[in-house]
């Protein structure tokens, strides 16, 4: 998983988590995350409390996905797809959105 672990925040007591598997995938690479999204088009992405920073996303498929309280500081997401996802309470501190739709 390229030194990224599979780690969640505990952000207060919310008991919504993001999908190990999924966040397996898309730590993985955006290559390998676009093929399961493919594969996948039914299945409702649940990234909630990820730690996402710091991680290339650029040019993800993240349309309709669940980043709530997700870290996704320092991040590269340029080009990246957000077209109805939930990204309440996300950190997105300098992360990089250039080009993201």
């Amino acid at each position: 998983m390229k030194d990224k672990q599979l780690e969640l925040l505990s952000c207060g007591a919310k008991d919504i988590v993001a999908d190990e598997k999924q966040l397996e995938v898309l730590l993985s690479g955006t290559d390998s995350w676009t093929l399961w999204r493919t594969n996948n088009p039914t299945i409702r992405i649940n990234l909630a409390r990820a730690d996402l920073s710091k991680v290339n996303l650029s040019g993800a498929n993240l349309i309709e996905a669940n980043l709530s309280y997700a870290n996704l500081s320092y991040s590269n997401l340029t080009g990246a797809y957000f077209n109805a996802a939930n990204l309440i309470e996300a950190n997105l501190s300098r992360t990089n959105f250039r080009g993201a739709d």
